[in-house]
């Protein structure tokens, strides 16, 4: 999944390269590479780390608006967030695999 302005945040807002981010997340600049690409997707709580340390909005960046100008720190509760996607899935009439796939992670994920 390609988050669209992930490229344009870390070059333009936060003036960073790709090692940068690399180092920040203690990855490899290939993932990082990957993640602006759509190759590889970014998972939940990177995208949660990078929003709410340089402060740019999910709206922004995932290309909902055009401006970062509504920050809010984002907190997650894998609790809450596994039991809505459970009921989502039902309601949906979807197998695990269907949203997995949907998804782009592994069933197990």
């Amino acid at each position: 999944m390609v988050i669209p302005n992930l490229k344009n945040c870390k070059e333009y807002i936060l003036n960073l390269k790709q090692k940068d981010i690399a180092i920040f997340f203690n990855l490899s600049q290939s993932t990082v590479s990957g993640w602006e690409s759509g190759i590889d997707t970014m998972p939940i709580k990177h995208i949660i780390t990078y929003t709410n340390y340089f402060e740019i909005s999910l709206d922004y960046l995932f290309g909902i608006t055009n401006q970062n100008i509504t920050y809010t720190k984002i907190t997650l509760s894998l609790k809450k967030l596994c039991n809505n996607l459970r009921i989502l899935r039902l309601k949906n009439n979807m197998t695990q695999s269907e949203v997995a796939e949907k998804l782009n992670t592994s069933q197990a994920s």
